[in-house]
């Protein structure tokens, strides 16, 4: 070196190779003969810098999407390959098919000129924790038909555990509860008998729970 470095990197006095740098920073190299009539030549070299393998995940209820902050056009992997069911693409990164509460860790890494990879580890949310309702009963009203007003909300507490981050919606099938469409109005005209769908939706992260509630219509 024309000046000797304060970045820890060093020089192979007989290959001229030089390690142990900073990515970026620039070296005086000077080269001397050994030959009857020594000479020297002096070279700037500028090293590469390492490509920015850096990158978030941001949690899901079946799995994580990532974000990437550094370098992008790398590879997506499991760090260790999941039994559980769970999928990553390896150019997008996107985790599915993961069961709730489950950890992983990702690697990146890139293909740019100076190769690099990060790791993140992260957990899928949690599905809400809700508890199966006792029936509904009321009075029928003054027509004995078994078909009356109900009014839904006495039961929200009672399925939530009174968690104040759940939101819940009232479903007349499944398939309206898992798509969160059609809610119930309330108070509801139900007959005795009906099995209607509950929907538990986590404020915080988006998951959802379903249940039933049974409508019990009494003769007065």
């Amino acid at each position: 070196f024309v000046t000797a470095p304060t970045d820890g990197a060093v020089i192979d006095t007989t290959t001229g190779e030089v390690t142990g740098g900073v990515g970026g920073s620039t070296y005086q190299i000077s080269y001397i003969t050994s030959g009857p009539c020594t000479s020297v030549t002096e070279q700037s070299l500028t090293s590469i810098l390492i490509d920015d393998a850096s990158f978030t995940i941001t949690p899901g209820c079946d799995g994580g999407v990532p974000v990437i902050s550094g370098l992008a056009g790398g590879v997506f992997s499991f760090l260790v390959t999941p039994t559980d069911g769970a999928i990553i693409d390896p150019v997008t990164g996107i985790v599915s098919n993961a069961p709730f509460g489950a950890s992983y860790t990702i690697r990146y890494d890139t293909n740019g000129p100076c190769v690099n990879f990060s790791e993140v580890t992260f957990t899928v949310y949690e599905q809400p924790l809700i508890f199966m309702p006792a029936p509904l009963d009321v009075c029928d009203d003054n027509v004995p038909d078994y078909i009356t007003e109900f009014d839904l909300s006495v039961k929200n507490n009672e399925i939530t555990g009174a968690n104040p981050d759940y939101l819940v919606t009232y479903h007349f099938d499944q398939a309206d509860a898992d798509a969160g469409v059609g809610a119930l109005p309330n108070p509801y005209l139900g007959q005795n008998g009906q099995v209607i769908f509950v929907r538990v939706v986590d404020a915080t992260t988006g998951c959802y729970s379903l249940t039933t509630l049974d409508l019990v219509v009494n003769q007065a």
